[in-house]
């Protein structure tokens, strides 16, 4: 387990690193960079969201249970998110295209 102190001295960094990835990847696609351009941006956000927000989920629900049925409920979440996350895999395109990109992450986020 992280401590605390690690946690909040790390989570600006990580946010702002995120965020940072995020504008870099909106950039390279506007100015129709390389490929390698691409992929650097990327992966910058892929290392900035798994070192803030990726795993704080599988922290959250693996603390909120207590020890006598830790077992078999953190197995139910982890099938539920990841069948969430095949779902959400499955329709994501089919959805950007046919109602265009704000109202699928409208139907997502909601």
């Amino acid at each position: 387990m992280v401590p605390r102190q690690m946690r909040e001295t790390f989570k600006p960094v990580n946010r702002v690193d995120v965020v940072h990835s995020e504008i870099s990847l909106e950039a390279v696609r506007k100015i129709s960079a390389g490929h390698a351009e691409r992929i650097f941006a990327l992966l910058m956000f892929i290392i900035g969201f798994a070192m803030s927000a990726g795993p704080i989920i599988w922290i959250l629900c693996s603390e909120i249970y207590p020890n006598s049925g830790r077992g078999p409920r953190r197995h139910l979440q982890h099938v539920t998110n990841w069948f969430v996350n095949a779902i959400v895999g499955q329709t994501f395109l089919t959805l950007l295209n046919t109602l265009g990109n704000g109202n699928t992450f409208l139907l997502y986020g909601d």
